[in-house]
C-alpha cells in the first residue's frame, strides 16, 4: 500500500491545474507559510476555503509527498536550514499553482493564524 501512495500522489499532481480557472503566480514571500501550516492544513480547512474535490486531493497529495520530503531530509542528517526552506518553498508553490487568487490569500490568511515553531 506504501509503494502505491507515491505514484498516486503523482498521479494526481500531474492531471494539471483546473481548466475552469484561472492560474494564480504566488510571490516568493513564504514568511506566514510555514512547514507546519503547509503540512497542517486540514481537509475541513481546505474544504471552508472553498476548494474543489479535484482540488482538496491536489493539495492533500502535495502534503504527503512533502511529508514525505522532509522525513527523508532529516533521516539524511542534513540539517541545512537553506535545503529546508527550498523544500518548503517548493511545495508552497505547487499549492499556489492549484489554488486561485483568493483561495491562495485566505490560507494565508489562515497560516498567518496558526501557531509556528520557533
Amino acid at each position: 500500500m506504501k509503494h502505491l501512495l507515491l505514484p498516486l500522489s503523482l498521479a494526481l499532481l500531474c492531471a494539471g491545474p483546473l481548466a475552469a480557472q484561472t492560474p494564480y503566480t504566488i510571490t516568493s514571500d513564504t514568511a506566514h507559510v510555514s512547514l507546519e501550516c503547509l503540512l497542517g492544513t486540514k481537509p475541513m480547512e481546505w474544504a471552508a476555503l472553498g476548494l474543489s474535490t479535484e482540488q482538496q486531493a491536489q493539495v492533500q497529495a502535495i502534503q504527503t509527498v512533502c511529508e514525505t520530503d522532509c522525513v527523508a531530509f532529516k533521516q539524511a542528517g542534513t540539517m541545512d536550514p537553506a535545503m529546508s526552506h527550498a523544500i518548503v518553498v517548493e511545495h508552497h508553490e505547487r499549492i499556489g499553482k492549484i489554488l486561485s487568487k483568493e483561495q491562495y490569500e485566505q490560507w494565508v490568511a489562515l497560516c498567518r493564524t496558526k501557531p509556528r515553531k520557533t
